[in-house]
């Protein structure tokens, strides 16, 4: 009974193990809902290995588990729920990236038809994917718990390289899914689900050099309410600066370019806060409203993006 039960457990550990590297493909082409599916099979192979060493009385290891041969039994115990809670975590990663794939961000940028009472906002979007993060982590967590308790030596020799470089990639794992929760936090902020926020744009030329990235042409105002994008407003620079009344002699260097310190130069320092603080004094000084940050992006960015997502 030993030796069937062994060999189903192999059987579906492969089977597992093939779902999971057809998952890995998918993910390499964005095909983020056939991952998902990859990973729920990968799940349900685990699912069935496990029903078949809880037969074998898996439920008592915890009392015969220093008992000779057990120590084994314990281990693959723990690896197959590992994967399973590995496998679960890479299902809901999966469907909440098509999800965000799939999703028409032109809807949240339709100010002339934007519904609230539809929840149709950026930030419901991205707390549902906040949540799906934290249950990731959560199972990450405890995959790791369980891969700590597996004494290596009971691993056959031919695997246990691969075992021990798996088990040293969970923090990095785990550190991932943090960053991307904080992020989460981040965005939700930003997109004013607070309150509103309001940010001022440059739209930079790099060809034209400047410390931030490039002299701001044109600038734009993106106004966001209730996790919604509300308002977009771009203008030319020199408008923004004819408002300003008072002359502000600017850095040494610049005088050779302008006698008076605007907008439109005060993206002078390398430190990119400090300009930014610089450039939103100069704004207000010349009659613009008050921002909650400023944005910088040039040309070379969306070439960049291009060539990721391809032509459009």
């Amino acid at each position: 009974r030993g030796i069937s039960a062994r060999n189903n457990i192999v059987q579906n550990g492969n089977n597992a193990v093939a779902n999971l590297e057809q998952a890995k493909q998918e993910l390499e082409g964005l095909n983020f809902l056939k991952a998902a599916d990859s990973f729920a099979l990968a799940y349900d192979d685990l699912n069935k290995a496990s029903g078949t060493l809880n037969q074998l009385g898996a439920s008592f290891l915890s009392v015969f588990g220093s008992l000779p041969g057990l120590n084994k039994v314990k281990a693959a115990n723990n690896i197959v729920e590992a994967g399973q809670s590995l496998s679960k975590a890479g299902e809901n990663l999966s469907l909440a990236f098509g999800t965000l794939y799939k999703t028409n961000l032109l809807s949240f940028l339709d100010t002339k038809n934007v519904n609230q009472a539809d929840g149709s906002s950026i930030s419901k979007l991205l707390g549902e994917f906040k949540d799906i993060l934290k249950f990731a982590d959560k199972n990450i967590n405890r995959a790791e718990w369980l891969l700590a308790d597996i004494d290596t030596s009971v691993i056959p020799p031919d695997k246990q390289e691969l075992f021990l470089d798996f088990k040293a990639k969970i923090p990095d794992f785990q550190e991932y899914i943090g960053d991307a929760i904080d992020y989460s936090d981040f965005l939700l902020k930003f997109v004013g689900s607070d309150r509103a926020k309001t940010y001022l744009v440059l739209l930079q030329n790099n060809s034209e050099l400047r410390p931030t990235g490039g002299f701001p042409g044109s600038y734009a105002l993106i106004t966001f309410e209730n996790g919604s994008l509300k308002k977009i407003f771009v203008d030319d620079i020199y408008r923004a600066d004819a408002g300003l009344k008072q002359n502000i002699v600017p850095p040494i260097p610049l005088q050779h370019i302008t006698p008076s310190w605007g907008m439109r130069d005060a993206g002078w320092f390398a430190d990119f806060p400090f300009s930014a603080r610089k450039i939103i004094e100069l704004y207000q000084l010349g009659g613009g409203p008050k921002v909650d940050g400023v944005l910088t992006i040039t040309p070379d960015v969306i070439t960049k993006i291009f060539e990721i997502i391809g032509p459009i």
